[in-house]
């Protein structure tokens, strides 16, 4: 007896009550940063990330898995709506 939702929403359309909501999808509402968030910025931006850190990073696969782009002038996948999950 499940009843089939009465709105089901697209994924590759934009629902905005205002289009100056839309922006350009860089900027998050209602997250706020203290200090420690920006010394963790600040040390990314300078380089000062430590060795030990960027090779774990690399060892573990995770900068490949994160590090996906496509063709110059295409979407990476992660971002195609025509690709599957």
């Amino acid at each position: 007896g499940l009843v089939p939702p009465p709105f089901v929403p697209d994924p590759r359309r934009v629902y905005a009550k205002d289009l100056g909501d839309v922006g350009a999808f860089s900027t998050v509402r209602g997250v706020e940063l203290d200090a420690g968030d920006v010394a963790l910025g600040d040390a990314f931006a300078s380089g000062t990330v430590p060795i030990p850190w960027q090779e774990e990073l690399i060892e573990t696969g995770l900068f490949e898995e994160l590090n996906v782009w496509g063709a110059p002038g295409t979407l990476p996948p992660d971002l195609d709506p025509n690709m599957a999950p």
